[in-house]
């Protein structure tokens, strides 16, 4: 009886991508859908915030308008305010990232990070209360956001095969001993 039973909407995150397999200079586009999972309850102060993959920088001009990010490189945080999610509604935003060029410094795996929380989650409403009133109607529970990670397997870098030859998804390749 004594414990929070606030009411807060349930808010879920998925994160998708066209590419299967991306190569290096590419431009990687993310979809990140926003539900409020909760029918009756409208989310408020809804920001999305995610981590410029390693390997990548952000293209802030083929993503949703408002990303604010500390930089555009590698490991940079960014965020970008959603405002108001109504109850039962769902809403798509773009995050883009330019691969780098360099074999050696793009990992074989490209993962962004990702989560979705409400800046003003559960708040009460100012009460006034007269000496000795007591409220009993108001309490508020606690929330932790879940992170998601969407990891997109790049391409192997050049080799020295003809272009028509190239492999079009990580193979490995067994070369035979030579011995003088």
């Amino acid at each position: 009886a004594a414990d929070s039973d606030a009411q807060a909407p349930t808010l879920t995150l998925t994160v998708a991508t066209s590419d299967l397999v991306v190569a290096l200079n590419e431009v990687l586009s993310y979809t990140l859908n926003i539900a409020n999972e909760d029918a009756a309850i409208a989310a408020t102060g809804v920001v999305i915030s995610a981590t410029v993959p390693a390997g990548t920088t952000f293209l802030p001009a083929a993503s949703t308008p408002g990303w604010v990010c500390a930089g555009e490189t590698a490991g940079s945080p960014c965020r970008l305010t959603v405002g108001e999610l109504a109850a039962g509604s769902q809403t798509n935003v773009f995050f883009a990232v330019q691969v780098g060029s360099d074999d050696q410094t793009v990992p074989d795996v490209i993962g962004l990070v990702a989560a979705v929380d409400q800046a003003a989650q559960a708040q009460t409403p100012a009460v006034t209360l007269a000496g000795g009133e007591a409220n009993l109607t108001l309490d508020a529970g606690l929330y932790l956001p879940e992170q998601i990670t969407t990891p997109t397997p790049r391409q192997p870098g050049p080799t020295n095969l003809d272009e028509t030859d190239q492999p079009g998804a990580p193979v490995r390749l067994f070369l035979p001993a030579v011995q003088n």
